[in-house]
């Protein structure tokens, strides 16, 4: 059995499919999923080593390929030690999330200031959660971690 229906769509004017058409009435209209576009996040430190209550920077990016992508969200993440969970760094001056821009040169950067260090060591990653950007959507991915000694 078929359905019939007309196309009123401005696609389908600006085609010329304007007209009666026919469905089957057992098709199914099927989402179309949008394309996740791969990324890479990578973050360093300029100290290894850190007194407790001295405060050092974090640096990140995160690109598609070897291009930096702007407008990005990025998470501080923390733990004590390898057996602890990650939660989102609290011992910051700033917010634990920022949005990637465009400094010193390359797209993507961000960073992470005011990090204040602790009396045992630490170790740190930058998360990129998957999030969806002027209708792009972007994939999860997460830096190597950083430890951080005391």
């Amino acid at each position: 059995m078929l359905r019939t229906g007309r196309a009123v769509s401005a696609v389908a004017v600006a085609a010329g499919m304007v007209g009666i058409f026919a469905v089957p009435s057992n098709a199914a209209v099927v989402p179309v999923k949008a394309t996740v576009i791969g990324t890479s996040t990578h973050a360093t430190t300029a100290k290894m080593r850190v007194t407790p209550g001295k405060i050092f920077t974090i640096s990140a990016w995160v690109t598609h390929g070897t291009r930096g992508l702007n407008g990005q969200k990025l998470v501080l993440l923390e733990r004590s030690g390898p057996t602890q969970k990650w939660v989102k760094a609290t011992n910051l001056s700033k917010d634990a999330a920022v949005t990637s821009t465009t400094a010193k040169g390359a797209s993507g950067y961000v960073q992470f200031t005011g990090i204040v260090a602790f009396k045992h060591s630490e170790q740190y990653k930058v998360w990129h959660p998957k999030q969806t950007v002027s209708g792009q959507v972007y994939g999860s991915s997460t830096s190597k971690v950083i430890a951080v000694a005391r």
